[in-house]
C-alpha cells in the first residue's frame, strides 16, 4: 500500500508481490514523502506491517 497524503488514505501499490518476494522496487521521480506498508493476509504475522517514509529530492546540478 502507499500514501501520500501521511498515511490518511492508503492505496494499493501496482508491483507484483508473492508470498515468497523479499523485495519491491519502486522506479518513479517525486518530491517530498511516500509512505509504504504491507498487508500481511494470514499467517501468524498476519496484519499491516511498519510503514517506511521514502522522500523524493530535486538532486543538485551537476558542476561546472
Amino acid at each position: 500500500m502507499q500514501s501520500v497524503d501521511n498515511g490518511s488514505t492508503w492505496v494499493p501499490f501496482p508491483a507484483p508481490l508473492t508470498a515468497d518476494s523479499t523485495s519491491v522496487s519502486v522506479a518513479a521521480i517525486f518530491i517530498g514523502t511516500i509512505k509504504y506498508k504491507l498487508i500481511v493476509v494470514g499467517g501468524s504475522l498476519a496484519g499491516d506491517s511498519n510503514e517506511i517514509d521514502v522522500v523524493g529530492t530535486i538532486p543538485p546540478p551537476p558542476a561546472p
